[in-house]
């Protein structure tokens, strides 16, 4: 998707087409070929100006883009035409980039008062209810955010924020390692977990990265339970993969400069 910069000049042209019509001499009828040309921007006007929420607004930047882009080969729209299909324009873009703009602003506005808070909580209380509301901030209008090119801005704000959360020792990646204890049946296994658990802890990881490490460990941990949800007749096998798991984590730490113990 480009970005929304590129499209002032298309929508001053917008706007000086619908200010057409109502002069005298009045406007000749639509041709088949005018009326087709705006039937077709309509249509793509109230489909964007449908849509209840963010995924879709952004979903229908790319269809108003596409009309401003690509405007109908060989059609004169005459005065009658070119108003019907300059407000479509106007409306279409007011349903879409006008609101994704809108929706980008308010969430990084949203992300810095969240930046500040995290940066001034004192205590584990602040911290956690802040990570938090920073969860829940960083899903809403993240399209919007890389449709208006803000994406680097966004993602700066986040992570000054989890790294003054990170002194209070707050969120997921802080909290205890789950423990896998297959009484030896699946040595590989467990030394699978404790090698994760360092990696996972390695701030030279992006973060994201990091967080989606312990959510797997904590999906094996309870798949596996214990060696007695893993049959014997595959216990070699299991064993074995996580022994190469562990391997290609090793192989990863170096290349990354994490320490594994």
């Amino acid at each position: 998707m480009r970005t929304l910069a590129h499209l002032a000049a298309p929508l001053l042209i917008a706007a000086a087409l619908s200010s057409c019509g109502g002069k005298a001499p009045p406007p000749a009828a639509p041709t088949p070929a005018e009326e087709a040309a705006v039937a077709d921007v309509e249509r793509v006007q109230a489909a964007a100006c449908a849509c209840g929420d963010d995924e879709c607004t952004v979903e229908h930047v790319e269809d108003v883009d596409g009309v401003l882009a690509h405007a109908p080969p060989d059609v004169h729209l005459g005065d009658a035409a070119a108003a019907r299909y300059g407000r479509a324009v106007l409306g279409a873009a007011q349903c879409t980039f006008v609101k994704v703009q809108a929706t980008a602003r308010q969430t990084l506005a949203d992300l810095t008062a969240l930046r500040d808070r995290a940066c001034g909580c004192a205590d584990q209380a602040c911290g956690e209810a802040t990570d938090g509301a920073l969860r829940d901030a960083e899903g809403r209008g993240a399209e919007a955010v890389v449709a208006v090119d803000a994406h680097d801005q966004a993602q700066a704000l986040t992570d000054e924020a989890h790294a003054c959360l990170d002194k209070l020792g707050v969120g997921p990646l802080f909290a205890p390692w789950p423990v896998l204890d297959t009484g030896g049946a699946l040595p590989g296994c467990e030394a699978y977990v404790r090698v994760m658990e360092a990696f996972a802890r390695c701030d030279k990881i992006p973060r994201g990265t990091r967080e989606a490490l312990r959510q797997g460990v904590d999906a094996m941990v309870e798949g596996i339970g214990d060696q007695a949800r893993v049959p014997d007749e595959v216990r070699p096998q299991v064993d074995a993969a996580c022994t190469q798991a562990v391997d290609a984590i090793r192989q990863s730490a170096a290349q990354t400069g994490c320490t594994l113990p």
